[in-house]
């Protein structure tokens, strides 16, 4: 038994009346944390774990007979990790599991439903491998962070909508999204600078294969037997703090805050190599730069693709996410890696200075 807990006075009473549950028929328990020989009683209690993979594959079933529930986390992950459930017909539980399909579905506090339900799978191998698949292909349907990403952004623009006005402006206001990374910042820069202090290659080379490179990963553009050292050059202590802004970037930026007709988004997504203390450094950037006021208008994001807008101005070649239509038109802020997609799919027009964003996005 997983998780349990002895903070609350109502948690102690309750593991209390577990022990006292087990001794009554006549059986063992034991503390997993105070065994020798872990397993050697009939039932071993387990306090919260942070590693919960190994009992997930360990386990033939995954049981909540829960008496008061909303929608535990545990059903879903065992489903995900292929083991059929039993568990009480309470609450939002029956929104992700229906009875006889991914596993049983049970009264609760109904011991003898509990015994039938155990019994039946613990006997019948094949039964337990057809409710095993049938939930991960339900999580994967239901639960995937594609679909809830999905779900979330067609609540949060269906309420955008409404903010629109006669024109299609929300709030009445023309959204601008805009990147940091070589969009406002000159990140191939402060990158060029501490990768030569790794005296791997000279500055020369380094220098030619950044300028130069064809893919928008940096690491990529670099042998094999470098990209590690590449990546951790990336996320070094303070790299994304020290980015320095390209000329007119952080006036344009004042310029779309001060404009009555604007509503300017920064929007920017961590590095996967250290995307909290990147996100950190981020925010401490926008504050250096553009003051705390700038925090509110500050987003962080993974997945670009599903925050409103109406352009998002950026340097990556394509932005791409769980959502194949977003609202923003992209426009490019010119770099050698994305001139192809400028030139072929976009007629030339990017955004090649900040001095030029207005003429750019055509409100001049």
């Amino acid at each position: 038994m997983v998780g349990a807990r002895y903070i609350r006075d109502h948690e102690i009473a309750y593991i209390d009346k577990i022990k006292e549950t087990i001794e009554t028929y006549g059986c063992t328990w034991g503390r997993y944390e105070e065994q020798t020989v872990k397993g050697s009683t009939d039932f071993t209690l387990m306090d919260i774990q942070k590693n919960v993979l190994r009992f997930y594959m360990a386990a033939d079933v995954v049981v909540v007979p829960s008496l008061n529930e909303v929608l535990p986390l545990v059903i879903c992950e065992a489903m995900a990790f292929e083991r059929p459930v039993i568990c009480s017909r309470i609450d939002a539980i029956p929104e992700a599991v229906s009875d006889n399909v991914e596993g049983f579905l049970i009264p609760p506090a109904n011991d003898a439903a509990l015994k039938g339900a155990i019994s039946k799978l613990y006997n019948n191998n094949g039964l337990r491998r057809k409710f095993a698949s049938a939930g991960r292909e339900r999580v994967l349907r239901q639960f995937s962070y594609d679909k809830m990403n999905a779900l979330y952004y067609d609540m949060f623009k269906s309420q955008h909508e409404k903010s629109k006005d006669k024109n299609g402006r929300y709030g009445g206001k023309l959204r601008l999204l805009i990147d940091l990374d070589n969009t406002v910042v000159d990140w191939d820069k402060e990158f060029i600078a501490r990768f030569s202090k790794r005296d791997i290659l000279s500055n020369e080379k380094i220098l030619k294969i950044v300028q130069n490179r064809s893919s928008y990963e940096i690491e990529k553009n670099f042998d094999e037997n470098v990209q590690a050292t590449v990546l951790d050059v990336v996320a070094e202590p303070t790299f994304y703090a020290s980015l320095e802004p390209y000329p007119g970037a952080i006036e344009a930026l004042k310029e779309m805050a001060a404009d009555p007709n604007i509503d300017v988004k920064i929007v920017t997504s961590p590095h996967p190599t250290c995307p909290g203390q990147c996100s950190n450094e981020k925010y401490e950037f926008v504050v250096k730069h553009l003051g705390k006021s700038w925090v509110d208008k500050s987003i962080i994001a993974r997945d670009k693709t599903v925050i409103c807008g109406d352009f998002i101005i950026d340097d990556k070649p394509k932005i791409s996410g769980a959502n194949a239509a977003p609202t923003w038109q992209h426009i490019h802020f010119m770099q050698s890696y994305n001139q192809d997609i400028v030139e072929k799919e976009c007629n030339g027009v990017a955004l090649k200075k900040w001095s030029e964003w207005r003429n750019v996005l055509s409100l001049n």
